[in-house]
């Protein structure tokens, strides 16, 4: 999971530090701005979350880019629940861009890898959120992850805040998320997988 560029410090510190948060579920902010920084963070989110990811962003940052990010969210879709009767893991996608719904699918390595394989279409819901103001600017992303833990990246004066233990602003978040699907377009994630 981590390249060999990053054993070593300041790098494989920044990673221990939020493993230990992220098993320990501590309330700690951790500044979480560059890009390889962003990735390793939301692969601790799929790694350590249970049930749901869920992810809002504008104009979707280099770090979508990412194939171990992909990894890390197909690993989480393929997670066996037990018992059976219990929902899937499922990630929901909230995005705002200027690109088309299709081009936004399958120019971004990883929703395409996401969305080209049909056995993770009902553990998906993307949704375009263009038509809603949202204010802040293109700097607004954040992601939750089981309504306990997130990262979000405006008005924060490290550029970024992560959190493993803040339950009472990540259930704000999720709220917030959660308004934000139920006024936005959802996306038919299967008729992509078949084009």
């Amino acid at each position: 999971m981590i390249p060999a560029l990053f054993k070593r410090e300041p790098f494989l510190e920044y990673f221990q530090i939020i493993n230990g948060c992220a098993k320990n579920e501590e309330k700690l902010v951790i500044n979480n701005s560059s890009p390889f920084n962003v990735v390793y963070l939301l692969q601790t989110f799929f790694l350590n979350a249970k049930s749901n990811v869920d992810i809002f962003t504008k104009n979707f940052p280099n770090f979508f880019q990412s194939e171990d990010l992909a990894d890390a969210a197909e690993g989480f879709l393929s997670r066996d629940v037990s018992p059976p009767i219990l929902n899937k893991p499922k990630i929901r996608i909230a995005y705002q861009s200027d690109l088309s719904e299709k081009r936004v699918l399958l120019e971004n390595k990883f929703l395409e890898r996401l969305v080209s394989n049909p056995r993770y279409n009902p553990q998906i819901e993307i949704y375009n959120a263009n038509e809603l103001d949202i204010s802040g600017g293109e700097g607004i992303n954040f992601q939750i992850a089981d309504s306990k833990f997130f990262r979000h990246d405006f008005c924060h004066p490290l550029g970024a805040l992560a959190d493993f233990g803040d339950k009472k602003n990540a259930r704000k978040l999720q709220d917030c998320f959660n308004l934000i699907v139920s006024s936005s377009k959802k996306l038919d994630v299967g008729s992509y997988c078949a084009n």
